[in-house]
């Protein structure tokens, strides 16, 4: 029986869980049948981490690294104060080159902030195991920390707490106003969106929501 695996939802590699410890930032790790609501994503109860917390990342991250190309982004980071999208663009394209020349497809679509989204796709059991493996396999050889890093820049450079980020990111693209607060994200999260003032299918409520890792 077919099952339909969120291509957003592809299993963190060690490099990108050194992120995510800090602040829950990447991606969901569930490989498998996803539903309106995932349990997994960020927490928002996050603390704040502050202004320069991504700098420390990107040492942190050249010094945990054996990649070159990786070795050679966060060096660029370092020297400029953050990823550049060229570098970002090429993580990505290695990675989709990666998957490709393995056998597997993962369709993504650029968003508005330049960040992909990897669309969901049906698959069998053993389609979606063998696409675990090539994916996870790939996202360590070719991402590494990029993905994660280069999401946090863009959706919360400040450190803020999860669930502030996410309500900058709503008010910033116009899908709420300014009274729209962190505790109105969390109400409207923990309630699946039943009640919440926008459709979480809105293109710009899902970049939001990716960006920050929130599965979906």
């Amino acid at each position: 029986m077919a099952k339909r695996l969120s291509l957003g939802s592809r299993s963190m590699s060690p490099r990108e869980t050194l992120v995510g410890l800090l602040l829950s930032l990447v991606l969901s790790v569930l490989v498998g049948c996803s539903g309106p609501h995932s349990s997994s994503g960020p927490s928002l109860d996050s603390a704040s981490l502050g202004p320069g917390w991504l700098y420390e990342q990107f040492q942190t991250a050249l010094e945990m690294t054996q990649n070159d190309f990786v070795r050679d982004v966060m060096r660029r980071a370092i020297d400029t104060g953050g990823i550049a999208p060229a570098d970002y663009e090429e993580a990505e394209s290695r990675y989709m080159q990666c998957t490709s020349d393995a056998g597997v497809m993962v369709p993504a679509v650029k968003q508005a902030n330049g960040v992909y989204r990897y669309l969901p796709q049906e698959m069998t059991d053993a389609q979606a195991s063998r696409w675990a493996d090539v994916t996870t396999r790939c996202g360590e050889d070719e991402l590494g920390p990029i993905e994660a890093l280069y999401k946090a820049q863009i959706a919360n450079p400040d450190g803020e707490s999860q669930a502030s980020a996410m309500t900058r990111c709503l008010n910033k693209y116009g899908v709420t106003g300014l009274d729209y607060k962190p505790e109105d994200f969390q109400r409207d999260w923990k309630d699946h969106f039943a009640n919440a003032p926008y459709d979480k299918a809105d293109a710009n409520v899902l970049m939001c929501l990716t960006t920050l890792g929130f599965g979906l």
